[in-house]
């Protein structure tokens, strides 16, 4: 009486208990409002849960399937006979009644307050916001299988029933046109398939489902068309890029490099003009991943390799050290290298470029010295 007073609308209590029968009963109580908006009374109507639960009892399967009716606070009103045969648990926190209270409707898989799972359609009477009584029925996983397989069967068989009368129908009646369009499809397709993107059936005044097919058909080979063109073009492009990088990495006095992100840095790509920088044909470089950490000078080697570290942090660097030629002599060696890294910011390779600059520093060298 309190709720409806105060909310001004109608409301339904949890459940409660005579205190003569101790019979469950669900209280509705509907505030009568006058013209001035001030309230004349309460109109109260009590429901006995026993007698809708024999209600809903009848709309249940003989099976395992249960019925069960809780209050706004989540407290078990009703279950049906299947389900008091097995052992319960009332706890308003349990999943089921947690997801029955959160949504006034739905459907989920879940485990029943006996601990056996179902298939539960849930719903509130009347209006949500108004909380009155949460209904769910669960159907067992297996029995609903088995009628969706019934359902399955029945509509295989109404369908394959009627697709075999409509081909005899079809045979009968309209053979020529028909065939002369699944055989202008036939050959369409086979062409498509051998490469022939330009392939089209052509029945566009065909009537009926295979016109619309045979339609269909040649505006799916017409993208095929375009998409073909456009991959054709992607190619022709990726092949000029392909040939002018080549002409680069050939033609470039820099040596182009690519070494992984573990310790050991060895060498994914060396670009060709390495041999003529170091002495070596690029292969050896992918093949010994050591050969080219070891030909660094042994005085330049660790700071290098702690240059190569930094670059997890600093994305860049650029140096200047000794590497030693394939006939013994040590080559002054300008490198510069940068990080590169996934969508995701992680290290995959550390790319570089390296040119020899022996020359200059035996100019700078010379310099120092006249200087000195």
């Amino acid at each position: 009486f309190r709720d409806a007073l105060a909310q001004k609308r109608f409301t339904v209590s949890g459940m409660v208990r005579g205190r003569v029968a101790n019979t469950a009963h669900l209280v509705f109580a509907q505030p009568v409002i006058g013209a001035a908006d001030e309230t004349l009374g309460v109109a109260v109507a009590v429901m006995d849960v026993a007698e809708l639960g024999r209600a809903i009892k009848e709309e249940i399967p003989a099976d395992d399937s249960v019925a069960l009716l809780f209050d706004r606070d989540g407290q078990l009103v009703y279950r049906n006979a299947k389900a008091n045969a097995l052992p319960v648990v009332e706890d308003p926190q349990h999943p089921l009644v947690r997801q029955i209270l959160r949504s006034p409707r739905g459907t989920a898989v879940l485990r029943g307050l006996d601990g056996i799972e179902r298939n539960f359609s849930f719903a509130v009477t009347g209006e949500a916001d108004k909380h009155a009584l949460h209904i769910a029925i669960g159907v067992p996983q297996e029995a609903l299988r088995e009628a969706l397989l019934w359902e399955y069967r029945q509509s295989m068989a109404i369908g394959l029933g009627t697709l075999l009368a409509t081909l005899v129908l079809a045979i009968a009646g309209a053979e020529i046109g028909i065939m002369r369009t699944v055989r202008a499809l036939v050959a369409a397709g086979r062409r498509i398939g051998e490469g022939d993107f330009a392939a089209r059936a052509g029945q566009t005044a065909a009537s009926g489902e295979l016109g619309q097919l045979a339609r269909g058909f040649d505006a799916m080979a017409a993208s095929l068309q375009v998409r073909e063109t456009a991959i054709d073009q992607a190619h022709e492009k990726l092949a000029r890029n392909e040939a002018r990088l080549s002409f680069l990495l050939q033609e470039s006095p820099a040596v182009i490099y690519t070494v992984g992100v573990k310790p050991d840095y060895a060498a994914t790509y060396v670009s060709p003009t390495v041999d003529e920088l170091l002495g070596y044909a690029p292969e050896c470089f992918v093949d010994q991943p050591s050969l080219w950490i070891d030909s660094v000078h042994p005085d330049d080697r660790q700071r290098v390799l702690g240059k190569i570290s930094a670059l997890f942090y600093s994305e860049r660097w650029r140096d200047e050290y000794r590497c030693r030629h394939s006939d013994g002599s040590w080559r002054w060696i300008a490198d510069e290298c940068r990080m590169v890294r996934d969508a995701a910011g992680e290290p995959q390779e550390i790319i570089c470029y390296a040119v020899d600059v022996s020359a200059r520093r035996e100019k700078d060298e010379a310099i120092a010295f006249l200087v000195n």
